[in-house]
């Protein structure tokens, strides 16, 4: 079959030429009547729509018309004003078809397909191109490709986490089409998303002249709140420490403190005047490695006006064995979730609708603000003037298939989401993250950082 398409190939080409001489050479235009981009059971979280991006469209349609124009001997490439977009099958965007009488009988009229879809079979995605050529005497090119995304480690399948960026959307997008064009046959191949050097060109921007280092994870951190954790520089295991519920008891007369009240003012900017209340409270204890043991309380509040109650950040503390508070910490997150206004639901065209989780008080004398990004996959550590830290999360130790205790199976066909149980800090199979901080951090501010990511992961999982 493929022998005979070739054939029909050049026959199509042969009479072209034919034509050419016997009325007089004039190459023919390009009609692009079909450029689209689809989406078929996909997380828009994972794979935005980043041709809403209207920069990240320009860019594909031109390049498109030059990878076309450099494989077709034509005259000219009329291009659409824009790409079409279709989720599901329904139309986001549609663009205009040329009328038939402006394409003569020599004119050439392609198609682009591109299509990204999930395996039902798997928790795969897989991304499709398919290029079309016509002439009026039949098809002048065909082809379609397909290759397996693979995202840089194990975590993106897990969480909300983006699978790439609109850079490596738009490159990926022309890699397909450049392949396709080279009459490529490539299936179920991978193409790899993401790398450590683009993680460090992120990185970079915000501390330049970084230091790595490996903060090491093991247990169901998210789903039970167990869970041991190491860090490590080049020379040395700084802290190791173990997490555990408890049912540790809290004075009857425990109430906020001066310092929390107004630690809890300056994140409220207008503290409504009344009375705090505490909710529910959640309990656990910090073994730390080699040192003491620290009690971690996390309680939902509010306050009591005139007017009703006010709802206010969780309050995170950290006390000593003699309940002395040691880190007083506020916990609230802000939805980035989009809607379409008239239908009440999320809106397919956004960039995705994850979370971002603060935590901001004061640890040791020194005051943090830790923001952890779900589509980005990244926790960010500042004081009051800068980024002292950033810890990615993805998980790149390759014997392991968990992020924060939750699995993914053998052979990634389904995601299992019992918690792992092995709390084992050297185990084989725990989890490893890269911690980036300033050259100059001290080791203690480095213990900090390690204790500041267990206190935000064990608020969002007591919320």
């Amino acid at each position: 079959m493929r022998t005979l398409h070739n054939t029909m190939r050049v026959i199509v080409i042969l009479l072209l030429v034919i034509s050419n001489q016997v009325h007089g050479y004039q190459k023919p235009r390009l009609f692009v009547n079909t450029l689209q981009q689809n989406y078929y059971n996909i997380n828009v979280n994972h794979l935005p729509n980043f041709i809403n991006d209207k920069q990240v469209e320009s860019h594909l349609i031109n390049q498109v018309g030059r990878k076309l124009s450099a494989q077709f001997d034509v005259d000219e490439i009329i291009l659409p004003d824009f790409i079409e977009v279709k989720i599901n099958g329904i139309y986001a965007t549609r663009m205009a078809r040329p009328s038939a009488s402006i394409v003569n009988n020599r004119d050439l009229q392609a198609s682009i397909i591109s299509s990204i879809s999930r395996d039902w079979s798997s928790v795969q995605r897989i991304w499709t191109v398919d290029i079309q050529v016509l002439s009026p005497s039949g098809i002048v090119f065909s082809n379609r490709i397909e290759q397996i995304l693979m995202p840089y480690s194990v975590t993106p399948y897990l969480t909300q986490m983006r699978w790439l960026d609109k850079q490596e959307f738009a490159s990926t997008f022309l890699l397909l089409v450049d392949k396709t064009l080279e009459n490529n046959t490539l299936k179920n191949k991978s193409i790899r998303l993401g790398s450590d050097q683009l993680i460090n060109n992120v990185v970079e921007k915000e501390i330049p002249g970084f230091k790595t280092h490996i903060l090491t994870l093991n247990g169901p951190l998210l789903k039970s709140q167990k869970a041991s954790l190491a860090l490590d520089t080049d020379e040395q295991r700084l802290i190791g420490l173990n997490l555990i519920n408890s049912r540790w008891k809290l004075p009857s007369d425990f109430d906020l403190d001066d310092k929390s009240k107004k630690i809890l003012e300056e994140i409220m900017v207008e503290l409504p005047e009344g009375s705090i209340k505490r909710g529910s409270i959640r309990k656990g204890v910090f073994s730390v490695w080699q040192s003491h043991e620290l009690k971690v309380l996390h309680s939902q509040i509010s306050i009591k006006t005139d007017e009703g109650y006010k709802t206010a950040p969780d309050f995170v503390g950290l006390f000593n064995k003699e309940n002395e508070p040691k880190g007083r910490f506020y916990y609230f997150k802000q939805e980035t979730r989009e809607y379409d206004q008239i239908k009440r639901n999320r809106d397919p065209n956004a960039f995705g609708w994850g979370e971002n989780h603060y935590l901001q008080g004061e640890l040791n004398g020194s005051f943090y603000i830790i923001e952890f990004n779900e589509l980005t996959g990244t926790v960010t550590f500042k004081d009051e003037y800068a980024t002292e830290a950033i810890l990615v999360l993805h998980n790149i130790n390759p014997a392991s298939r968990s992020f924060a205790g939750i699995m993914m199976n053998k052979g990634k066909k389904k995601i299992l989401f019992r918690a792992k149980r092995n709390r084992d800090i050297d185990a084989t199979d725990a989890e490893w993250y890269a911690l980036f901080s300033q050259a100059q951090a001290s080791q203690q501010s480095l213990r900090d950082y390690t204790q500041l990511f267990t206190l935000l992961f064990f608020a969002i999982s007591a919320n």
